[in-house]
This record gives C-alpha cells, structure tokens and sequence, in this order.
C-alpha cells in the first residue's frame, strides 16, 4: 500500500509540475503576441500621423483606437510574478522528516496553490490581450472607413 501510495503521489505531482509548466508557457505566448500587437499599433500610430490628412477628420478617432489598444496591451505585459511553488529551501525544512509520499502530498498542495493563482493571472492576461487585439481590428476597420469616405 505504501509503495502505491508513493506512486500516486509521484504521478500526482509530476502532473502539477506539467500544468505549472503549460501555465508560464501559456503567459508567455500572450507576451509574444500582446507585443506584436503593440509594436503594430505603435507603427500605425505613426502612419495615421505622418498622413493624417489621407484619413480625413477621423485621423484622430484612429489614434486614440490604436493608443487604447496600446495601453490594454501593456496591462496584459503588466502581470503579477507567477507563482512557481514553494522556496525549496523552506520546503526541505519542513518536509525532511516526512516519508517521501508525505513530502509529495505536501508539494501538490502548494502547486495546488500556484496553479490557482496562476490561472487567475492568465485570464486576466488573456483578457486584456484580447481587448487589446479587438480594439486594434475595430480601429483598423475605422480606418479602412475613413480612407473610403475621404472626399
């Protein structure tokens, strides 16, 4: 029973590590496309304003789009530190004494924990790249509008 139980534990906790690992691969895929996202809305700042004229009296509304999916974009790069477990100094301090199913029931716990908080900061950072990438294709379709309606 011991020996099955060290197993379940093993696998329980190799399983918290791999969903650990998807979740700082996850923020940083959102990182990678959020600064896309803001180097292309940067860039069309700068082509609005160096041909403001091409777009008309809506030059502006194009702007202020492109600077708000700007700033949803760095809320999305702004995220609290990820949370990758317990110090593993403090953790051998109060765990040396415990049977290895022990010590791996321990640490799912406090992956348990991380993974929680984890998953908030995620969404929180999908949601404001997603703002951000929406307010870019609205702003983008504003601006196909304006440079069709320009006289």
């Amino acid at each position: 029973m011991s020996d099955d139980l060290t197993a379940i534990t093993e696998v329980t906790r190799d399983l918290a590590y791999r969903q650990l690992d998807a979740q700082l691969q996850s923020s940083t895929s959102y990182d990678a496309k959020t600064i896309g996202v803001i180097a292309f809305d940067v860039a069309g700042v700068a082509g609005v304003l160096a041909a403001k004229d091409v777009f008309g009296k809506l030059w502006w509304v194009v702007i202020l789009g492109l600077l708000i999916a700007s700033v949803a974009g760095l809320i999305a790069l702004w995220s609290s530190q990820f949370d990758v477990g317990p110090d593993p100094g403090s953790f051998y301090e109060n765990t040396k004494t415990d049977s290895l199913a022990q010590a791996n029931i321990a640490l799912v716990t406090e992956l348990t924990g991380s993974l929680q908080a984890n998953d908030r900061a995620l969404r929180w950072k999908a949601t404001a790249f997603l703002v951000a990438l929406l307010v870019t294709i609205v702003t983008a379709a504003i601006a196909a509008v304006s440079l069709q309606a320009k006289p």
